[in-house]
């Protein structure tokens, strides 16, 4: 699928990246559910380099034509490596079909930022700047656009988001995303929505005012999205944990009136289960499952129960007999 500039630049809703839950079954659904723009979990680059694309297929599969637009995302240092994995990205049948390449300067887990990669990126600015001059004529001369998601900041209170955001800007990246968190406060705290008016600010005095800005961190409401509007002028918002259990709220924010059915959930996490049996086989579908299914049921009277129960859910048969009862909670 390619998008033209004009069509890039409409998307408003994204489905945040989000290792262990945003594989192509529930980016599927979200699509179904009305976002506009997904993205794959985080792959090394290295990895890709060294191990080739075959050990990490299941977490860059992508698939357009049911999934919407949509990016592939890696993770890494050293910008050689991501200029070889993309190539090799690039030189693939199915995955050269992806809309955009992701780079992840934002992931904060200690084992990924301890290889300089993920939110360690924002420490050595001119790193990322680097990458960034690399790839992006790789990525313009494939009609791919080049986007990155960053934090606020590293250390606990700092705020270096608007100095970092013009710099990629002046490498030439497509597409900012920023979470509204420093990678030391992980997902604790509130995230600090002033941060995209600074970032958006500094954009335009230096001549970036075009450039998409996207929101992240929080947002589980399309009155959200409006309080942080009304601070900044951003271009869309990225969703995550909000999205775990209710794939739905892309359509929620586009329509106050929409309303999903208990039986439409019930058909969709089995679709989903399905989906991914057919990707990764019963056991480790079965067991992947569990953590998944999770975010759905809780906060229902009686979800404790079902919780302990999908806990022990292994087998295919098995989860075909629970999808059903599952009925009487959704209610």
């Amino acid at each position: 699928m390619h998008l033209s500039a004009e069509e890039f630049k409409k998307q408003r809703l994204f489905l945040a990246p989000m290792a262990g839950y945003s594989n192509l079954p529930f980016r599927r659904l979200c699509h179904r559910g009305g976002v506009d723009f997904n993205t794959t979990e985080l792959v090394s680059a290295r990895g890709i380099v060294y191990n080739g694309l075959e050990p990490s297929l299941r977490y860059l599969l992508i698939d357009e034509d049911t999934e919407g637009p949509a990016a592939i995302q890696l993770f890494g240092y050293d910008a050689d490596d991501f200029y070889i994995a993309v190539q090799k990205i690039l030189d693939n049948t199915t995955l050269s079909r992806c809309s955009a390449i992701d780079i992840n300067m934002g992931c904060p887990v200690k084992k990924v930022c301890q290889t300089g990669a993920g939110s360690a990126l924002m420490q050595k600015p001119e790193q990322a700047v680097k990458i960034v001059r690399k790839l992006q004529p790789l990525c313009a001369g494939a009609g791919k656009y080049l986007t990155c998601k960053f934090r606020k900041g590293y250390l606990q209170e700092e705020n270096t988001a608007a100095e970092f955001a013009l710099a990629l800007a002046e490498a030439g990246v497509d597409r900012i995303c920023i979470h509204a968190r420093t990678a030391k406060q992980m997902y604790a705290g509130k995230a600090d929505w002033a941060v995209f008016a600074t970032v958006k600010n500094k954009l335009l005095t230096h001549g970036f005012g075009a450039l998409p800005l996207i929101a992240n961190g929080d947002i589980k409401s399309a009155a959200d999205c409006r309080t942080i509007q009304d601070m900044a002028e951003v271009s869309g918002f990225m969703i995550g944990r909000a999205a775990c259990g209710n794939p739905y709220i892309f359509a929620e924010i586009k329509n106050p009136e929409f309303k999903v059915t208990a039986e439409r959930k019930i058909d969709d996490l089995q679709t989903c289960y399905l989906e991914m049996t057919e990707m990764l086989g019963e056991i480790t579908a079965g067991k992947e499952f569990r953590s998944m299914i999770m975010p759905w049921i809780k906060g229902y009277a009686h979800s404790t129960a079902y919780r302990q129960l999908c806990g022990k859910l292994t087998y295919k048969s098995e989860w075909l007999n629970f999808f059903p009862t599952l009925l009487e909670l959704f209610i």
